[in-house]
């Protein structure tokens, strides 16, 4: 019976021994799999991308192609750093100078929209809004605004929303310096400066960051649309057999007021409101 237990416990250690063996082969075994799998995983990744061009270099192409009246292709290049997401005023602009070019005046409107959005008060944005409008059928007078309307939006499109953040920050800023100030010193008249400047600072402050944040909310609308199709007629009501109150043309900018299924409802600058499909419109 002892020499039988003795037997056992030999075998029982020479087993755990085998496996520990086996145990890091097939570790071995696993880890060269891994580093096999990582490394034609960073080839299959990595060649496509060092077979694609730069965004920098893809502009480049498409600014010679531009200065070279080359303008569909400077638009193929344009067009393919906007399908990657990049966003840029400048970016937005060039598209549609491309586009006006080619006598395409709705996508000429609808990417300089889209600029002016980035870019508020850009004045060669703004002319050539100007002058795409004067070549689009429709000559639709806007509803007057009032003078509090016109004074609150000219505040608005000082700056970006970038812009006013800056503003807003540096306020903040200058704010607790000045604080900071009138403790260390213990000046009398830095108290009472810090004391009738902190309001103002303060005021203002929050009058930038308010501003930056309306300038996000009008960056991220989408109840403004250019109208891509030719002609649209514009029903009563959101159906094709509704009677047909106005027609309107492609390049001529819209607001959106609702949305039922496939049909927006639309309003022209004058406040004129119908309905369209869609389809035959592009938002901004």
């Amino acid at each position: 019976m002892i020499e039988r237990w003795r037997l056992l416990l030999i075998w029982n250690r020479v087993s755990n021994f085998g496996g520990l063996v086996m145990k890091k082969v097939s570790l071995k075994r696993n880890l060269m799999g891994w580093l096999v799998g990582w490394c034609f995983s960073i080839l299959f990744f990595a060649l496509p991308v060092m077979g694609t061009a730069s965004p920098s270099e893809v502009l480049e192409k498409a600014n010679g192609a531009y200065q070279k009246a080359e303008y569909e292709a400077a638009e193929t290049g344009y067009q393919s750093l906007v399908d990657k997401g990049l966003e840029s005023a400048n970016l937005f602009y060039n598209l549609g100078c491309c586009y006006y070019k080619q006598n395409e005046m709705a996508k000429a409107i609808l990417w300089w929209e889209r600029a002016a959005r980035l870019r508020p008060n850009d004045a060669d944005i703004e002319h050539n809004l100007q002058i795409a409008n004067l070549q689009i059928p429709d000559k639709v007078e806007r509803m007057p605004r009032s003078g509090l309307s016109r004074f609150w939006g000219g505040m608005l499109n000082l700056f970006s929303e970038q812009g006013w953040s800056v503003c807003g920050i540096v306020l903040c800023f200058l704010l607790f310096g000045l604080l900071a100030v009138a403790v260390l010193l213990g000046s009398l008249r830095l108290k009472l400066l810090s004391f009738y400047a902190t309001p103002v600072l303060v005021v203002l402050m929050v009058l930038c960051f308010l501003f930056a944040h309306l300038q996000v909310k009008r960056l991220l609308r989408t109840d403004e649309a250019v109208v891509m199709a030719a002609t649209v007629e514009c029903k009563s009501s959101p159906s094709e057999d509704s009677s047909t109150l106005f027609v309107v043309h492609e390049g001529l900018k819209v607001d959106v007021s609702d949305q039922i299924g496939e049909w927006y409802e639309i309003r022209l600058p004058d406040g004129t409101k119908g309905w369209l499909e869609t389809k035959v419109v592009e938002i901004i």
